[in-house]
This record gives C-alpha cells, sequence and structure tokens, in this order.
C-alpha cells in the first residue's frame, strides 16, 4: 500500500511538472507571439507614418509650384505693365526732343 501511495504521489509529480512545462511553453508561445505583433503594428506604423509624410510633401510641393507659377503671371503682368508705362515715356520723350529741336 505504501508503494502504491509512492507510485501516486511520483505520477502526480510527474504529471505536475508536465503541466508546469506545458503551461510554461504556452507562455513563451504568447510572449513569442505579442512580440511579433508589435513588430508588425510598429512596421504597420511606419508605413503609415512614411505614407502621411510623402503625402504631405508631396501636397507641399505641388502648393508650392502653385504658388511659382502664380507669382511668375503676377511678375509677367508688372514686367509687361513696366515696359508699357516705359515705351509711353519714350514716346513722350522723344515727342519734347523733337518739339525742342524742332521748334
Amino acid at each position: 500500500m505504501a508503494v502504491e501511495i509512492i507510485k501516486e504521489i511520483k505520477e502526480a509529480e510527474q504529471k505536475a511538472d508536465s503541466i508546469v512545462k506545458e503551461a510554461q511553453e504556452k507562455a513563451r508561445k504568447i510572449v513569442e507571439d505579442a512580440k511579433k505583433k508589435r513588430e508588425e503594428l510598429r512596421a504597420e506604423a511606419e508605413k503609415k507614418r512614411q505614407e502621411i509624410i510623402e503625402a504631405a510633401i508631396k501636397k507641399a510641393d505641388k502648393e508650392a509650384d502653385e504658388e511659382i507659377k502664380r507669382l511668375q503671371k503676377e511678375t509677367e503682368e508688372k514686367v509687361k505693365k513696366i515696359k508699357e508705362q516705359g515705351e509711353k515715356k519714350i514716346d513722350s520723350a522723344v515727342k519734347k526732343v523733337f518739339e525742342l529741336v524742332f521748334e
């Protein structure tokens, strides 16, 4: 009977050891899976961050190009007006010179 009890105790200890090992393996697997998931989420967040940055840069480039075109057009119009005013003044100056020379 004592042998039987010892045998049962050993079996219980072996079963307990097996349960502990299985629990440790499950815990290791859970930690490993969590680390993989964390890395996947980090990579996904980094990818989204890059996409947002690229979209912002693209938008800023487009807005800058539009502003440059607007300023170029505005500058061209100002240059044209200045030239027209200069031509009128030249015509007026030539007229005055002729008046002074031929009068």
